[in-house]
């Protein structure tokens, strides 16, 4: 089904994009972009780009800005909505220049960026937070709202080829992320993809949900932990498969009442969906 006319609003794509919906139908896409080189034989400017748009009646799209979040060039873009209005943003990046110090650099393989739509704009902290130590290759990863101001970052570690979890709150005065709990080491192995859940069971009992891929045993499997919210610790992790089969792609949503939605595609690329619900024991 095609709602409304297709908008161009960049090109040279060659990363995935993310996308996160906000209040009063609007919505804020994320990418890779490049600027031309001043010269003719520079390289091109590559940065982190994003589109603040909104959509209308009929499916029309109305762009309404573009920002830019980071200078420098990112790839294995993840967004995840925390508020009505804000949102934070995983990515793999270039190293950045340390101000203080020209000569040595900062790692940011695993970072995030904590952003907010404020009367039409959208504002990204220019300090982004590393969630995995450096120097140390990070892959796949997925981001997810796990309590209030509380954000769960999940990665492969590409060194010992271990999927993580890190766990960050948010200041509601200041708007800073911190890293406040991890890395917790969820499953040894190498996988595809690694991607969360956003609030898998409820904001009052908070959980975090990692979904992956054990080669090992040819599954696709959840790893499911218990948050504590007043000791800010990981407890009750437990890892189970929930498709004995290995997957081309999937991605997944809350749909409430610890009740989530899978869409997903076999090695042949035939497509399915799923649904299950977590219970408390």
């Amino acid at each position: 089904m095609t709602w409304g006319a297709p908008t161009r609003f960049c090109q040279g794509q060659a990363h995935k994009m993310a996308v996160v919906p906000l209040i009063d139908s609007q919505f804020a896409v994320m990418f890779a972009d490049q600027a031309a080189a001043p010269g003719p034989s520079g390289a091109p400017d590559a940065f982190g780009n994003s589109l603040l748009a909104s959509v209308g009646t009929s499916g029309e799209v109305d762009v309404l800005g573009r920002f830019r979040f980071l200078d420098q060039a990112l790839c294995r873009l993840e967004v995840t909505k925390v508020t009505p209005t804000a949102f934070v943003v995983a990515a793999r990046a270039a190293a950045a220049t340390d101000d203080f110090d020209a000569v040595h650099s900062v790692q940011q393989d695993a970072i995030a960026i904590f952003a907010e739509l404020n009367e039409g704009v959208l504002a990204f902290d220019p300090n982004p937070v590393s969630v995995a130590p450096q120097g140390r290759p990070i892959w796949a990863r997925g981001v997810s709202l796990i309590a209030p101001n509380t954000v769960g970052y999940a990665y492969l570690d590409g060194t010992d080829l271990t999927i993580k979890l890190t766990i960050m709150e948010i200041s509601p005065t200041t708007h800073r992320l911190r890293v406040v709990r991890g890395p917790l080491a969820l499953h040894s192995g190498f996988s595809p993809y690694v991607s969360m859940i956003s609030v898998p069971y409820s904001l009052e009992s908070p959980h975090t949900l990692v979904y992956y891929q054990d080669e090992s045993r040819n599954a696709s499997m959840l790893s499911v932990c218990s948050w504590d919210v007043a000791q800010r610790r990981l407890s009750r992790c437990e890892g189970f498969p929930w498709l004995d089969e290995r997957l081309h792609s999937v991605s997944g949503m809350h749909l409430g009442r610890g009740m989530s939605f899978f869409a997903y595609a076999t090695e042949e690329g035939v497509p399915y969906y799923s649904v299950f619900s977590l219970q408390a024991k």
